[in-house]
């Protein structure tokens, strides 16, 4: 490598293969640009592959070097936490001497439970706020102290906190001097085929929820959608716990249709047949201070919207998405927007 080539380390909040999430489209805007190594995070070791610390690392189409998930037993828990820190840092810089790359430009840090920052000899160190964590520590069944203690290490450590939203952004800029905000971006779906795809009901009217079903979604919204007698499609993981907040009663449905997981590149085939994009998310503080990439995805699809009214997309002050904030507006907004889309004025 040459010292034009700037080096950039992620480490992740999500697997790189999988549900597509913001740290993957960021890597691979990157890699036109720079030496991009996207560090997974860290996973229980009774997955498939069994412990696993030094990870493999991998070439993407896109020109990405990914490197796999440190798996080990009980990785969540306080000593072992730091443990697998290091092993994630160990891993992250043989990784950077295996491909010949620089001394990093810049690391990316999204979540705060591994203390990592620093630790690469970078010339910046970054924490990416994309959420504030602490607020959702009982969705994600940690510790709340825990972790609020790790987002404020990681922001000591950091030389620089992006926000991708204001109320992140307000947040951090009490707590650092250095506070810039960057909102999400999408692109737009390309659609492949002319063909319905398979397993996407045929409905007079279909509304669909894209991306991981866990409980920041409002299951009674959802249920009044199906209840106007509007057919509604789930496309993603199911991310629940022991409370599964009513989606086992809303599975069972005929209205209700559950496709898993879909390869982003096959979303636009979906879109293509789908009336309306719902987001109907609980106004929960955790999704009070996110910034939720589902809207902007819907649209860039050319779907109309429904979505709770979270602050950031308020902000969007698009025609094209309704605010509704009880299950009866939900369900009329629903039905609205699908006319529009097939009727426009």
């Amino acid at each position: 490598m040459t010292d034009a080539t700037p080096t950039i380390v992620i480490f992740a909040g999500a697997p790189y293969h999988g549900v597509r999430r913001s740290a993957r489209s960021i890597s691979e805007a990157l890699a036109d640009l720079a030496t991009v190594v996207y560090v997974d995070p860290s996973a229980s070791s009774r997955g498939a592959n069994g412990v696993v610390a030094d990870p493999e690392l991998t070439l993407t189409p896109e020109g990405v070097h990914h490197l796999g998930a440190v798996s080990l037993p009980a990785h969540t828990r306080p000593g072992m936490r730091t443990v697998t820190g290091r092993l994630m840092v160990r891993a992250a810089s043989r990784a950077i001497d295996r491909i010949g790359a620089d001394r990093p430009t810049a690391v990316l840090l999204q979540t705060p439970q591994r203390n990592v920052l620093g630790r690469l000899d970078e010339a910046v160190s970054v924490y990416w706020a994309t959420d504030l964590y602490a607020a959702g520590a009982t969705l994600m069944g940690v510790d709340e102290s825990t972790l609020s203690q790790a987002e404020r290490t990681s922001a000591t450590n950091a030389d620089l906190i992006v926000a991708v939203s204001p109320a992140i952004a307000e947040y951090w800029t009490e707590h650092h001097d250095r506070v810039v905000e960057v909102g999400h971006g999408v692109t737009r779906p390309v659609r492949d085929r002319t063909d319905r795809p398979a397993d996407l009901p045929k409905a007079t009217t279909l509304a669909a929820i894209v991306g991981t079903l866990s409980p920041r979604i409002d299951v009674d919204l959802v249920r009044a959608v199906a209840d106007s007698g509007i057919e509604i499609a789930l496309i993603g993981p199911l991310s629940l716990r022991d409370d599964r907040g009513g989606f086992d009663e809303l599975l069972a449905r005929d209205d209700v249709h559950w496709l898993g997981a879909k390869p982003h590149a096959e979303l636009g085939d979906y879109y293509a047949h789908i009336d309306v994009g719902l987001v109907p998310y609980t106004l929960s503080a955790f999704n009070r201070y996110a910034s939720p990439l589902k809207p902007l995805e819907y649209l860039a699809a050319g779907l109309p919207v429904v979505a709770t009214p979270l602050p950031q997309i308020v902000a969007l002050h698009s025609e094209d998405v309704t605010i509704a904030e009880d299950a009866t507006g939900f369900a009329e907004a629903a039905a609205a927007q699908a006319r529009k889309r097939w009727n426009p004025e």
